[in-house]
């Protein structure tokens, strides 16, 4: 493989910027700035890492982004690789793995890390495209934590469609985008940290623009809004639709489609429906609407069965089930009214499926969500009993704007203590919560729940040391 570097047409001062920012972070610390959850790790701490995000991004829905095909006869690109975190996982069970990062450092250090990988080789790259590459040259695109990063709105969507240009027929192109769409954030001059949003509506019209099959996108307005996409084949695009009707066989809650019981509505609830009489191929996220109570709207997934979970990233086990079986995730809003409502699925065509009642419990306020809870010293994961990472942040979502400091509070195993410092982080959608540990906490594992305004979040737990 010629291991030239990649050229581009991009303004040079982005390019420019991005290389100089990231070799610096390459070389101060490239561990921490790759996967920030400690400052010093060690290899072995920050290969797990990297073992835990290949296991919950890609090896839990292998079947669905190799087409049941053997992986170790395909190819595959990894956009924004850095040091080769998950390369080395991705080398393990592909057969060829290419990964491509704007930063020489950050190549030069995946090269020495995995010079004994055989089937994993590294690029320098602009930031921007793929052009040392040839058209429809992978089986499998991948891009993880890396566009949340970029300054520029052109250069994130140019990588989108270089990325899908060389990616084959019926080859999936996953990746994620920051959605962060809240009005202080907005203001805010990006750049190679905080990077422009890219959001839902600018993927779904990326996406119709590039002919691609949308099989989902999930998580605007937060962090992390992740997307697949599917290059069609010559087959799929010959006839899109199939000709009779689709019926809903199943309805259910999008995590287990076996419960039709939507109880507890604590604000946004994902529905899964199952249809039959069409092939998954012939639809996608972008093509199919669902009319809810008179209403249409777009889902955020659309294709084989057996995608339990409402979010991307939290795919499980994938069931083939059957050719001519669909899924279909909708994300019915908080402030759609309780009672029955009518549901069926509109085809592109006109087509309408067969027609479900459903009953919609009133919303009640859903509970705070701990996203992590670090030391604040460094936003480690080291918490001690005593000393500077003894005081704890916490990220957490659900919670209301109009909260303040007095509504908020921290319990600590059986031990409640009152947060010093309590705001809301535009950058990631994020509310931080910050407070000392009580001073008789003892080392080992603890449990940390939040209360916001009396209502509790589900427990996280930590290790003090």
């Amino acid at each position: 493989m010629n291991d030239s570097k990649i050229t581009s047409t991009i303004p040079a001062n982005v390019s420019s910027e991005m290389k100089h920012d990231w070799d610096k972070r390459a070389q101060e610390n490239a561990r921490w700035f790759i996967n920030t959850l400690k400052v010093e790790q060690t290899e072995d701490e920050f290969d797990r890492t990297g073992r835990q995000d290949f296991d919950g991004l890609i090896r839990c829905e292998l079947p669905l982004l190799t087409g049941r095909r053997d992986p170790k006869t395909l190819r595959v690109l990894e956009i924004g690789c850095g040091i080769g975190r998950m390369t080395k996982y991705l080398a393990e069970v592909f057969g060829e793995v290419h990964g491509v990062d704007v930063s020489g450092e950050m190549v030069r250090q995946a090269r020495q890390r995995l010079a004994n990988v055989p089937n994993a080789w590294f690029k320098e790259g602009n930031g921007a495209d793929f052009s040392g590459f040839p058209d429809e040259y992978f089986d499998f695109v991948f891009s993880a934590y890396v566009f949340q990063h970029v300054p520029s709105f052109e250069v994130i969507k140019s990588n989108i469609i270089d990325g899908f240009r060389v990616l084959k027929p019926r080859g999936i192109f996953k990746f994620v985008t920051s959605a962060v769409n809240n009005e202080d954030y907005l203001k805010v001059d990006k750049d190679t940290w905080s990077g422009h949003p890219f959001t839902e509506n600018d993927i779904r019209s990326l996406a119709e623009s590039l002919g691609a099959q949308l099989l989902g996108v999930v998580g605007d307005g937060t962090q992390y809004c992740w997307t697949l996409l599917r290059k069609r084949s010559h087959e799929d695009a010959k006839e899109l639709l199939s000709a009779p009707p689709p019926r809903i066989i199943t309805i259910g809650r999008a995590d287990n489609l076996a419960n039709p019981d939507l109880s507890p509505r604590n604000g946004d609830v994902y529905l899964g429906i199952i249809l039959d009489g069409v092939l998954h191929e012939r639809i996608d996220a972008g093509s199919l609407l669902v009319e809810l109570g008179g209403h249409l709207i777009a889902p955020c997934y659309a294709g084989p069965v057996g995608i339990p979970a409402e979010h991307l990233m939290q795919f499980r086990e994938f069931y083939p089930g059957y050719d001519h079986q669909t899924q279909v995730n909708v994300r019915i809003p908080a402030d759609e009214p309780a009672g029955n409502v009518i549901l069926r699925v509109r085809l592109p065509d006109g087509a309408v499926s067969t027609e479900v009642t459903i009953s919609l419990p009133p919303v009640t306020s859903p509970p705070p969500r701990i996203r992590s809870v670090t030391n604040y010293a460094d936003k480690g994961l080291d918490i001690f009993a005593s000393g500077p990472k003894s005081r704890i942040r916490i990220l957490a979502d659900q919670i209301d704007m109009n909260t303040c400091l007095e509504d908020v509070a921290i319990r600590i195993n059986n031990e409640w203590i009152k947060p010093d410092s309590f705001e809301f982080v535009p950058g990631n959608a994020f509310w931080e919560i910050a407070g000392q540990l009580p001073l008789n906490v003892q080392s080992g594992e603890a449990a940390v729940w939040l209360r916001v305004k009396g209502l509790l979040s589900l427990p996280a737990a930590i290790q003090i040391q």
